[in-house]
């Protein structure tokens, strides 16, 4: 898995939109953006109104950001699939690893298992034979 500096620009900033757009701190910018730009074309503030209501400029607007915003996503989401298709990989191999490891953990235990039995039939014939 490549780290973050094998990451080009697109890639660094779609993590960084994805992460900042699922934020508290994106959902107040976009709610004092929307709360100003409502009130300077609607309430009587002495500025001209550039968008009168229904904010057809503000509906384009929105509606570019959640487009731009719906592709960032994505290639985040993109991305992390990756990452997660990489480790999802690198567990793989290492439970196989580890299942070979308990494999010869049995056999050696069967192993010692099948020398103890030996030596206790040996001592037990002994003692027979001293009997």
């Amino acid at each position: 898995m490549r780290g973050d500096a094998g990451f080009t620009l697109i890639e660094k900033a779609a993590d960084w939109v994805a992460w900042f757009s699922g934020s508290l701190q994106f959902l107040l910018v976009n709610a004092l953006w929307f709360g100003i730009w409502i009130s300077i074309n609607t309430l009587p503030l002495g500025i001209p109104a550039f968008d009168p209501f229904p904010f057809g400029f503000l509906t384009m607007i929105v509606s570019l950001e959640a487009i731009f915003l719906s592709c960032f996503v994505l290639i985040s989401q993109n991305r992390q699939s990756e990452k997660d298709h990489l480790r999802s990989d690198v567990e793989y191999e290492v439970n196989v690893k580890a299942e070979m490891e308990i494999a010869h953990l049995h056999e050696k235990t069967d192993r010692m298992n099948e020398q103890v039995l030996e030596k206790l039939a040996f001592v037990e014939r002994l003692l027979i034979e001293k009997v």
